[in-house]
């Protein structure tokens, strides 16, 4: 049965996999949601389309509000509604994409195009890269003409990530949702580490001490040990307290390190017991619209819950948007058992849904 997307991720997701879909597939070959395994856990990707004319990986961010940002900042700003937060710079994000797809296929860097679709109600505020876009990916992509590749090597590189990526379902995303918490822990940890050392090292500083015992906050070390180096002579310890914290906080990041290898090991056992991966069909690739819930539906005309004037019943509850767009929606009849037939016709009546959608809310007429 056809469910409608989770969260806003899929439903931009969605939108630029159909403007995706309108590329000569005689030329481009497009593979969706591809997670791969990497030198510290998994990473996951939106979409990549192989052609003669390189391989495009596109990050897929569906946002609203402005967006403000520089090309070397970690982190970009959303301000929308008097609010703001802080988001992952996505060029560094898809960087990190680029590099893992490189090894793992065993190409050139230079050979990939980074791709960042903007998509939903968002507006940049700062001067962008031309391949950061809200809107035109397709031909955006249609826009490179420098032969990289020939015909039969990129049909047959796609077909190598095909067979090479984590079968599709509940238990890649567990892992690599467990992935992402551990890269995260190792970083709040080094940030710990490197708060400890500054710390000591301003205390010596104090106590007279010519030089540092350890090394400065943000130079090379291994979570093994945070890269401390000895003096000639060890002065005598005048705060046993200030050393005991430093100790605790350098065993944290032995642990961590331990935990990551045994984490590491349950993905290979993972890739061990992979399934063929499901052959590529027209439009969206079948194993993006069809393994687990299909993340393409529509309907023109929504049969049910009615439309809810707000104004007409003060009683009516108030949502957010999103909210009353999941409690507004459902998916078309004919779309519930999803055919490579149908597959576009009922992506197409899932746009008309979310533009109708959007009509009432802005009349106030959906709540």
């Amino acid at each position: 049965m056809m469910a409608k997307p989770s969260n806003k991720g899929q439903d931009g997701e969605i939108r630029v996999a159909l403007d995706i879909a309108t590329l000569d597939r005689t030329q481009y070959h497009p593979v969706h949601n591809v997670t791969v395994l990497v030198g510290d856990g998994t990473t996951q990707i939106d979409h990549v389309v192989f052609s003669k004319y390189g391989i495009f990986v596109v990050e897929t961010k569906n946002y609203t509000g402005w967006i403000f940002g520089k090309e070397r900042e970690p982190k970009w700003t959303r301000a929308s509604n008097g609010r703001s937060d802080n988001f992952q710079n996505p060029i560094r994000q898809n960087h990190r994409h680029i590099k893992s797809l490189s090894e793992l296929l065993g190409l050139e860097e230079h050979l990939f195009h980074s791709v960042i679709a903007f998509c939903g109600d968002s507006e940049f505020k700062t001067p962008m890269p031309s391949y950061i876009l809200d809107g035109g990916y397709a031909d955006y992509i249609r826009s490179k003409k420098m032969a990289l590749f020939s015909e039969t090597e990129a049909s047959t590189l796609a077909e190598k990530l095909k067979a090479s990526m984590l079968e599709r379902g509940e238990e890649t995303n567990r892992m690599h949702v467990e992935s992402l918490q551990q890269r995260h822990a190792k970083k709040e940890v080094l940030a710990l580490a490197d708060d400890a050392i500054s710390r000591e090292n301003a205390r010596r500083k104090r106590a007279g001490s010519k030089r540092p015992r350890f090394w400065p906050a943000g130079r090379d070390r291994t979570t093994e040990g945070v890269g401390f180096r000895v003096p000639t002579k060890t002065p005598r310890r005048k705060n046993s307290h200030a050393h005991g914290k430093l100790g605790a906080t350098l065993l944290l990041v032995v642990i961590l390190f331990f935990a990551a290898n045994s984490f590491y090991g349950g993905i290979k056992q993972l890739v061990s017991k992979r399934v063929p991966h499901p052959q590529v069909s027209a439009g969206l690739d079948t194993a993006y619209a069809g393994a687990g819930p299909s993340r393409v539906s529509g309907s023109s005309s929504p049969p049910a819950p009615a439309v809810i004037d707000a104004s007409a019943d003060p009683r009516a509850p108030i949502r957010t948007k999103e909210e009353a767009w999941e409690h507004w929606y459902s998916p078309a009849p004919e779309c519930e058992n999803q055919t490579e037939q149908n597959m576009v016709d009922c992506g197409n009546k899932y746009i008309r849904a979310r533009q109708k959608f959007e009509r009432l809310y802005v009349q106030g007429k959906v709540r």
